[in-house]
């Protein structure tokens, strides 16, 4: 296991009178700012409302246009919460950020509590993850450990090494279900992992976690549409093959949606194209599963078998396929004739 879950704090400030501090600021006689070597960080302020004339204030209380900070009509009135700020700096972009929350595929599952996704994303390269998890925590006695180790393997297969020499924020929002799973997969990942919950109330702050969501939905529904159609026939949350797709729909769009700066997320973490070969999810496919061994074993026998594709594997040039017996992995894919796929 790795190491336990940290939240960061700073040290505080020496106490000041009310007249100030009892030293200033950067004392002359020595670049770290005092004679104890002590540095300060120099912090974020904000602007105060500037004084106004009498003739300026009656002027602007005819219409209260445009919006101005100064005045306590418009702020009460008009005040918007502060926006938040996409730039960053050198120091923050250094650490990679890890968003995580639960969706419902339709507001009929979210009334009723059931059928929820669980979805990651990493804020730097866009990279989704997605799994349909039955329901929210963690549970009890371990049922939930797959997921964990999935997850962990997950954000490996995006670089986050983990141990000693991983650190990460791990974004979430406060509800219990998903801070629990956020430090269950932190404690398994290792590393450094600093916690960071978004304001109360200000979905803003949690954004590019909800956007995620909602794409990882909606392919996830693309992929069920296109099945549907094809193989005349309706599919049912709990099949199997309903699991498969949500994996897919995340993996989907990491690899082949381009963002505005042209490049796919795929792109943006491994600096190449996605070559390796995409068939519609759920087809039936000729395939060759990988041997354990080199030796094959018995030569009279084909190596081909039927299967139905379920994507490609999370780090190499493998594909998923689906059987009776389960799912395999396998390198090469053959498709069928039109009337049998």
């Amino acid at each position: 296991m790795g190491r336990r879950l940290v939240t960061e704090t700073r040290e505080g400030e020496p106490m000041t009178g009310p007249n100030g501090p009892a030293q200033p600021a950067r004392p002359p006689g020595g670049a770290s700012g005092s004679s104890e070597g002590e540095e300060g960080r120099a912090s974020k302020g904000l602007t105060a409302p500037m004084k106004v004339s009498k003739e300026e204030r009656e002027e602007h209380e005819r219409t209260h246009t445009p919006y101005r900070a100064w005045c306590p009509v418009c702020v009460k009135a008009r005040g918007r919460a502060t926006p938040h700020m996409k730039s960053k700096t050198k120091e923050e972009e250094a650490v990679p950020k890890i968003s995580m929350d639960y969706f419902f595929m339709s507001t009929k599952d979210e009334e009723a509590k059931e059928n929820p996704l669980i979805v990651m994303l990493d804020e730097e390269t866009g990279e989704k993850y997605a799994r349909a998890v039955g329901h929210k925590g963690i549970g009890s006695s371990g049922e939930r450990d797959w997921l964990i180790k999935d997850m962990d393997a997950e954000l490996k297969a995006w670089g986050h090494s983990g141990g000693t020499a991983g650190h990460i924020i791990m974004k979430s929002d406060g509800e219990a279900a998903v801070v629990a799973l956020r430090n269950a997969v932190a404690e398994y990942h290792g590393g450094r992992v600093s916690p960071e919950v978004p304001a109360k109330g200000e979905s803003q702050s949690n954004g590019r976690i909800e956007e995620a969501g909602k794409t990882v939905r909606e392919f996830t529904r693309v992929l069920k549409e296109q099945i549907e159609e094809k193989a005349k026939m309706e599919l049912e949350c709990s099949l199997v093959i309903v699991l498969w797709m949500v994996r897919w729909a995340a993996l989907l769009v990491s690899r082949y949606l381009v963002g505005k700066d042209g490049r796919t997320a795929y792109e943006r973490r491994t600096g190449r194209k996605c070559r390796i070969p995409v068939v519609p999810f759920g087809e039936k496919v000729w395939y060759k599963e990988i041997r354990e061994t080199k030796e094959r074993k018995d030569k009279f026998s084909s190596e081909w078998k039927e299967g139905l594709w379920l994507g490609h594997q999370r780090s190499s040039n493998e594909v998923l396929v689906g059987t009776n017996l389960g799912v395999v992995r396998a390198h090469s894919i053959k498709r069928r004739e039109p009337a049998h796929r």
